[in-house]
């Protein structure tokens, strides 16, 4: 009833083990629907679920492998885990949230909830990819990091030119389809930062927008999701997102180099090197120079998520107590 991996599920591909799974299941309904609770016999509400679950699972897994020809169904996708697994995400912001907290919770949590598995659960871990990568380090990264930064005290500055350059062609090679999507997402919650915080105009900030009379971008998912109302969240065009994946490309590659530099405003550098090339070409107008102010937001947010991590990779390191080292035990 649980399934979370294809050894466990529901599939014809061996019909003896299909076969013993089905009357397994049920047996489970026919021992709950002749069971008799306490010395009367009562009948009681848990044996109606068990008996309904398990029901609706025979049901739908008949109808899936025998109408719709799928090769296997994972039963744990009809639980509803996933709903607990939000509410404690929601939970461990905010205890008690009303409905604002609960909805701009909710907006983070979609965009953050699957950077990497939690330390320390007790669920099996589901045979799948994460939703996003843009924070996750293997402990090797995270080592050489630490050993480059105890050897060099200090780093020269980095200009313009060491900065490298993305091309369209990278876009759709530097990173799995979700992570494209969360990608697009932040990109139209940027534009949305500075058409409230900056001064732009109303023809410059629609240029810059999916225009409605066509399909929908490839990878606007999530706003169409997320949105509680129509039209709430944003959908850039086409030209911004490939702005958007460029920005994150170029800022993946040189975080590090960046984060270590000295005596440069290293956000100025990274948006002038990046204006300089990523809008050529572009329709948009000039008038309010959205361009740069769009990089800019954009990679405001994005340092903002690094600057987190960082900051939990050192909560979490070694703490020095009475002049010993006492080590962060990794749930």
């Amino acid at each position: 009833m649980t399934s979370r991996s294809l050894t466990l599920a529901l599939s014809k591909k061996n019909e003896a083990n299909y076969e013993l799974a089905i009357a397994h299941l049920h047996k489970i309904i026919r021992i709950f629907d002749g069971m008799k609770v306490g010395k009367t016999g009562h009948w009681k509400p848990v044996q109606a679920g068990v008996i309904l679950a398990t029901s609706s699972i025979l049901y739908l897994q008949d109808y899936l492998l025998n109408t719709r020809n799928y090769k296997f169904v994972l039963t744990t996708r009809f639980t509803q885990d996933f709903l607990g697994y939000l509410f404690s995400s929601v939970r461990a912001r905010q205890c008690v949230p009303h409905a604002l907290d609960f909805k701009n919770i909710l907006k983070i949590v979609t965009i953050a909830q699957y950077c990497r598995r939690a330390r320390g659960s007790s669920y099996d871990f589901d045979e799948g990819n994460f939703l996003l990568d843009f924070l996750s380090y293997t402990r090797a990264k995270k080592a050489e990091r630490l050993a480059t930064s105890s050897a060099v005290s200090s780093e020269p500055s980095i200009s313009a030119d060491d900065i490298p350059h993305a091309r369209d062609a990278d876009i759709e090679n530097y990173s799995p389809l979700w992570e494209r999507l969360v990608v697009y997402d932040i990109c139209g919650v940027a534009l949305a930062s500075v058409k409230k915080n900056n001064t732009v105009c109303d023809v410059c900030f629609k240029a810059c927008l999916q225009n409605k009379a066509q399909e929908p971008h490839q990878h606007a998912l999530l706003p169409r999701l997320n949105s509680f109302r129509p039209d709430k969240l944003l959908e850039v065009n086409d030209e911004c997102y490939k702005v958007a994946a460029k920005t994150d490309l170029v800022f993946r590659s040189t975080r590090e180099e960046l984060m270590r530099s000295t005596g440069e405003n290293v956000q100025d550098v990274l948006v002038q090197s990046l204006r300089a090339y990523v809008w050529f070409g572009s329709s948009i107008p000039t008038c309010h120079d959205i361009q740069t102010k769009l990089i800019r937001r954009f990679l405001g947010m994005r340092w903002q998520q690094y600057r987190q991590r960082r900051s939990s990779e050192v909560r979490a390191g070694p703490k020095i107590v009475h002049n010993r080292v006492i080590p962060c035990v990794q749930g």
